[in-house]
């Protein structure tokens, strides 16, 4: 019951008395202008800020009024991101599951900042399990350094340590998601940046899937095993070694069907 007092208090101090949401009817008033030009870009009448002041202003000219109105939508818009529906009938588990752990490292650094720490735990702890059973790396790491700093209020230096060998292991799975990242990407950009035939990519790509195989080792989260599979199948193709490439994709294909959970359609 503390938390839940913790949260009501802070929401009825601090809230806004009207929460600036979007309608889709034409209000009577100055709301007017900000719906037509909500509708005339949900329904595609508005493709341009020339199209947009003409539209609503009979002017071909941006102005002021027009630079303020932008605003004023696109505040609005923010605000609906916090009540989106996101459903697995639309996107895969993993993606309902990642924008609700988004959407908890909000309200958890917001009322950290209030100072209320049973609903800051409370809901951290919930939110640090989801975040560590689909794999979100940076998020789960937010939590554990959370869990960490409050932990130092119970006077205890075990359970002080525990959150800080899981914070350790954490940055370090973090530290190897973000290189495999880099070299997935500094092997695409070289592509992007010129087709011609260049004669060190066989060495530097051996050199990227080597040192990935060999954090392959001890990391198996699913965003390092993600970018492994592309650098590795990108790099055999690279080698023109094409029945490995195929061997590899079939080892990703298995990794992926045997973690559904947190495979996303794409």
């Amino acid at each position: 019951m503390k938390y839940l007092r913790e949260i009501t208090q802070i929401v009825t101090r601090y809230s806004e008395k009207n929460i600036d949401l979007l309608s889709d009817e034409l209000s009577p008033d100055m709301e007017d202008n900000i719906s037509k030009l909500y509708l005339g870009l949900k329904e595609g009448k508005i493709t341009t800020d020339i199209e947009a002041t003409k539209e609503i202003y009979g002017s071909p000219l941006i102005d002021s009024r027009y630079t303020t109105l932008k605003n004023r939508l696109k505040r609005k818009l923010l605000n609906h991101l916090f009540f989106l529906e996101i459903r697995e009938k639309d996107f895969s588990e993993y993606v309902v599951a990642r924008y609700q752990n988004t959407k908890s490292v909000f309200w958890i650094n917001t009322l950290s900042a209030f100072g209320a720490r049973n609903s800051t735990i409370k809901l951290t702890e919930s939110a640090l399990k989801q975040a560590n059973k689909y794999n979100f790396t940076l998020n789960a790491v937010q939590f554990t350094l959370f869990l960490r700093n409050y932990s130092r209020f119970s006077g205890s230096e075990r359970q002080y340590n525990k959150h800080d060998n899981e914070l350790q292991v954490l940055l370090k799975t973090y530290e190897r998601e973000l290189r495999a990242q880099e070299l997935y990407e500094r092997l695409t950009i070289r592509f992007t940046r010129s087709a011609a035939e260049q004669p060190d990519l066989f060495e530097v790509s051996t050199q990227y899937l080597d040192e990935l195989e060999g954090y392959k080792v001890d990391c198996d989260s699913f965003i390092f095993n993600q970018y492994y599979f592309r650098v590795k199948t990108f790099v055999l193709q690279i080698l023109q070694k094409y029945q490995e490439a195929v061997v590899a994709s079939t080892e990703a294909t298995k990794y992926f069907d045997n973690n559904k959970h947190i495979a996303f359609k794409a």
